[in-house]
């Protein structure tokens, strides 16, 4: 309930995530896009993460992680978080994270994005102090902000602009 009014939360909610039907339904073929009126079993589609939420307790529908949490990606962020564009991957990539880790249970990702989130924090930081000096230089870095981040380095200019 706490995140009940948060606009990021209900964004993030919304993102287009794949799954797998295990039976077909009726009146739903438009998810594949193909014209057909009912989804066929077995088919793979991208639905709105709200959806699967609400089917994911069921035997009707498989779930498949988002490819920008894919093996390759975390990879990625295991060797350099910074160098990794979460926004471009997903502009909710925290908290999407966080939604799927309600439903499913991972060895890898919890401490993989923990360890993104901190060195990032702290790269944020950096930028903050820089702002807050009048270093007004933007970097890729930047501009690879997901929500979450972005809310923070706002907090940390403002923050910085005000003492």
């Amino acid at each position: 309930m706490g995140d009940y009014w948060d606009i990021d939360a209900i964004l993030a909610d919304t993102q287009r995530v794949p799954a797998i039907f295990n039976d077909a339904v009726p009146g739903y073929g438009h998810l594949e896009g193909n014209g057909e009126p009912d989804l066929t079993a077995g088919v793979k589609v991208e639905i709105p993460f709200w959806y699967i939420a609400t089917l994911a307790h069921t035997e009707r529908i498989d779930l498949l992680f988002p490819s920008c949490y894919g093996r390759p990606v975390l990879m990625d962020l295991t060797a350099s978080p910074l160098a990794v564009n979460l926004a471009q991957l997903s502009p909710y990539y925290y908290k999407l994270a966080m939604l799927y880790l309600d439903l499913i249970v991972d060895d890898m990702l919890p401490s993989i994005l923990e360890k993104t989130f901190r060195e990032r924090m702290q790269q944020i930081a950096r930028h903050g102090v820089a702002m807050g000096r009048g270093d007004t230089t933007q970097s890729l870095f930047l501009n690879s902000l997901e929500s979450i981040e972005t809310e923070r380095k706002s907090s940390l200019f403002w923050a910085r602009t005000l003492h």
